[in-house]
């Protein structure tokens, strides 16, 4: 049996890197939009880059429903 060469471990690293980038997105889209008052559902917008940048714009600038009620 071959042994693992270091073309195989850039590749598998390279692979793991492509998987916890989103992952990372996700959790933290979702977070973000309970903290917002928003369903986590929202952080799914993170997948992609363009609804990324609308989702950006939508919290960045409409009074979000955890902000309802007191004064900022």
């Amino acid at each position: 049996m071959k042994s693992i060469g270091l073309p195989e471990i850039i590749v598998l690293l390279a692979a793991l890197v492509c998987i916890a980038i989103p992952a990372v997105m996700i959790v933290a889209g979702c977070r973000i939009s309970r903290r917002a008052g928003y369903s986590q559902w929202w952080g799914l917008m993170c997948l992609l880059p363009v609804t990324l940048l609308v989702w950006i714009c939508y919290l960045g600038f409409r009074p979000w429903p955890a902000e309802q009620g007191r004064s900022i």
